[in-house]
């Protein structure tokens, strides 16, 4: 970004939009080509519902539950839709053992005029849940293994970062670290909900997972837990109704970080001074930082987050830029807040910033955008000792293999790295920049397995269980198999996990990460949920 943070003589930023060539132009039109979010609609509603009806006969409750979730966010206000999808909805946590829940979903349906001569059925329904509400699930947040880190929120206390020419800023272990042990939860930096995606999957303000959710009045994109959830959330009243779901993976999440940022000051002037103090710091990709917890302090280290330079990326960056800048300054509470050229042209320089750092830096899960800033400092390995799932709002990395004192920790940037090492994808080189010296990258006769490894009953029963058709992997009823797969995982990698990497250390480490990811998708119940499920049963 040749252009970026240049000043005229008079000291104003340059207009980067009027002084830019290439692609800007034909992606702005192809955003602003793009229709506006649907409204409430009971055609499409009934829709929703029917084939949550469908799925329910197939006893897919998850699923079954997001259609029922979709069916309530399109029911116009007051119609009997919403009452049916709140019944609906009761069914399925009934079927999921969240019996609180259930009730909670029956006592909707009834406020919402669910029809009088069916309310038998929810009468029937709250009874056999109040018998058995002491047994329902457990639900449990990810915890540390360790003592959470007093300098570094979202770190155990078992890791710190380091800086050296070769890695730059990196994470490495304070002591021995086993494998299986739980090093970062951490809380993402501006998160965007993928309206695409997740809207009627998670919260939109607190991004929990298969809850009692209550619809937006005015749009049909999003869900919330609660009014509290409704009133606290800063940003969906920029574009309710406005962000077209095509946008939601790159132009909303651009838009919500610049929100992020512009709500942790007191005024314009002082987030322009914060800026303009990291942006002048030329060690500011060498320094440790020796604290990250409060907001100034994570947003400094967004700030400081490396870009991707290739050209591509560049012409991506201000086209949406461009679109981000329009749209925010489209709202009279932005557009009086840069009313002058000076802030106004600043405004436009944080646009391209933000879109050039989230570009090369954004984490997308299955239902939410986000930058994880601890998250940034793990370098990559193609053959990695920390794998990652998601959580609500929150990152979890677990260690996957026997980590030193000293050694530091990796994780695997590109999906494609599980099959094919970095180093033989060009693409991806080029994406990265930079050269992997991995031992999967720098084998030549990767990968090579043992026949006793190979011969493992742990080994063959995952390899198995993930090849056959066992089932949806979303599917609730599974979740012991879940369970039962991923003490497998744990098993094989505390075997094998110090030994060279093989064919079959690589298939345990990528579909544990898989495993993992797709439990906390398709349910709140994680790892620790469901192996503190099966203690208590025992």
């Amino acid at each position: 970004m040749d252009l970026l943070w240049k000043k005229e003589a008079d000291g104003s930023y340059i207009d980067i939009f009027g002084r830019s060539t290439g692609n800007s132009n034909l992606f702005s039109k192809l955003f602003s080509g793009l229709q506006l979010a649907p409204a409430k609609n009971n055609t499409k509603s009934t829709e929703f519902r029917q084939n949550g009806n469908d799925q329910k006969a197939k006893e897919r409750w998850y699923h079954a539950m997001r259609f029922y979730n979709e069916s309530l966010s399109y029911a116009e206000n007051g119609s009997p839709n919403v009452s049916l999808a709140y019944a609906n909805r009761s069914l399925c946590f009934l079927k999921m053992e969240m019996y609180d829940k259930c009730i909670t979903d029956i006592n909707f349906a009834i406020k919402a005029n669910y029809p009088k001569e069916k309310r038998f059925k929810l009468d029937e329904r709250r009874a056999y849940c109040l018998e058995r509400i002491n047994n329902e699930v457990e639900i449990l947040a990810p915890a540390f293994d360790f003592d959470a880190n007093e300098n570094y929120v979202g770190f155990s206390n078992v890791l710190d970062i380091k800086f050296n020419e070769k890695f730059g800023r990196h994470v490495v272990a304070k002591c021995d670290i086993a494998i299986g042990k739980t090093v970062l939860i951490e809380e993402a930096f501006g998160p965007a909900q993928l309206m695409d995606a997740g809207q009627c999957v998670v919260c939109n303000t607190c991004y929990k997972n298969t809850m009692n959710f209550i619809p937006c009045e005015k749009c049909p994109n999003t869900l919330f837990c609660n009014q509290t959830c409704i009133d606290n959330n800063k940003f969906h009243k920029f574009v309710c109704g406005e962000v077209p779901p095509p946008l939601t993976s790159s132009v909303m999440y651009d838009m919500t970080s610049v929100l992020f940022a512009i709500d942790i000051f007191q005024n314009v002037d002082s987030l322009i001074q914060f800026v303009e103090s990291v942006i002048n710091d030329k060690s500011k990709t060498k320094v440790v930082p020796s604290a990250i917890g409060d907001m100034k302090s994570k947003y400094r280290i967004f700030l400081q987050l490396n870009l991707l330079g290739n050209a591509m990326k560049r012409g991506i960056s201000l086209a949406r830029a461009r679109n981000v800048y329009e749209k925010l300054m489209g709202y009279p509470t932005i557009k009086t807040m840069f009313s002058t050229k000076a802030k106004k042209r600043f405004f436009i320089h944080l646009c391209v910033l933000h879109v050039s750092i989230v570009l090369s830096n954004l984490f997308n899960t299955n239902t939410i955008s986000g930058t994880y800033l601890l998250r940034s400092f793990f370098n990559h390995s193609c053959a990695p000792n920390v794998l990652f799932y998601h959580y609500e709002n929150k990152c979890i990395g677990i260690t996957s293999r026997l980590i030193r004192k000293g050694e530091q920790l990796f994780m695997i940037y590109n999906p494609t790295c599980w099959s094919t090492p970095l180093n033989k994808q060009p693409m991806a080189r080029i994406e990265y920049e930079f050269q992997c010296d991995c031992e999967k990258c720098k084998s030549t006769n990767w990968p090579n397995s043992s026949k006793r490894i190979k011969s493992d009953p742990d080994i063959q029963y995952i390899e198995s269980f993930m090849s056959e058709a066992n089932g949806p992997i979303d599917d609730f009823s599974h979740h012991q198999n879940y369970l039962n797969i991923q003490q497998r995982c744990i098993n094989v990698l505390n075997k094998y996990g110090n030994l060279p990497w093989t064919t079959e250390l690589n298939m345990v480490s990528r579909n544990f990460e898989l495993i993992l990811s797709q439990a906390c998708l398709f349910s709140p119940i994680n790892f620790g949920n469901l192996r503190s499920r099966t203690e208590n049963k025992e």
